[in-house]
């Protein structure tokens, strides 16, 4: 998608109607979609501040919270994948990056308590359990009492070998005492060894049942 053209005309009409809400909302995703995208001049920092500031107009809004969450997320998966990164840079990098994932988890979780029906902002977590973002998300929820399920594409052992031990054995002992702190049982498909590996970290917030008033 043109999200560069999408910004500019997002910002003409901002010109006219600098606070309608929803136009600072998609202005924020273009933002945040042009910084994934190594666009010039973009920056996910850039995208953090811009909801900051409308967050300083329309105080605790449910939806712009889960944008900034979503920044934050973004920003600590970005963290993690740098290319030609080593086992031992990785680790290095994982405070900022768990840092960044309290961040987002204080977002979704701030606008969900204003509004349970949220769907988008909900606290529950569904991820892989893999080394990096996948494992520090889930030590960042537990200390939160944030319930997490993880939804793994092979059995366990194939999994560990090839999605936690590969970042390091030090991520091993990691992930056995972040399964100990699950709350729900692992799920996990059958071995395949030609299985592609998925997305790093899955983290899906429609798990909530939506609340009826």
């Amino acid at each position: 998608m043109h999200f560069d053209f999408a910004l500019e005309l997002l910002e003409r009409g901002l010109e006219i109607g600098p606070l309608n809400l929803r136009g600072l909302q998609r202005k924020g995703i273009c933002l945040q979609r042009l910084a994934l995208a190594g666009a010039q001049g973009h920056s996910l920092e850039r995208a953090r501040e811009h909801y900051r500031s409308v967050l300083s107009t329309f105080d605790d809004d449910v939806e712009t919270l889960a944008l900034l969450g979503r920044v934050d997320k973004d920003a600590g998966a970005a963290a993690w994948r740098q290319p030609g990164a080593t086992p031992d840079k990785m680790r290095e990098e994982a405070a900022w990056e768990s840092a960044l994932l309290r961040g987002a988890i204080d977002s979704y979780s701030k606008g969900y308590r204003h509004d349970p029906r949220h769907y988008y902002s909900g606290i529950n977590a569904l991820t892989q359990g893999a080394c990096g973002g996948d494992l520090l998300f889930t030590e960042a929820c537990l200390k939160r009492g944030v319930q997490v399920h993880w939804l793994q594409p092979f059995a366990e052992p194939e999994f560990i070998e090839r999605s936690v031990v590969r970042g390091g054995q030090a991520w091993r002992q990691r992930y056995l005492d972040a399964r100990a702190g699950l709350t729900a049982p692992r799920r996990a498909g059958r071995s395949r060894p030609a299985a592609p590996r998925l997305s790093g970290w899955l983290c899906l917030r429609a798990l909530q049942p939506v609340v009826a008033l």
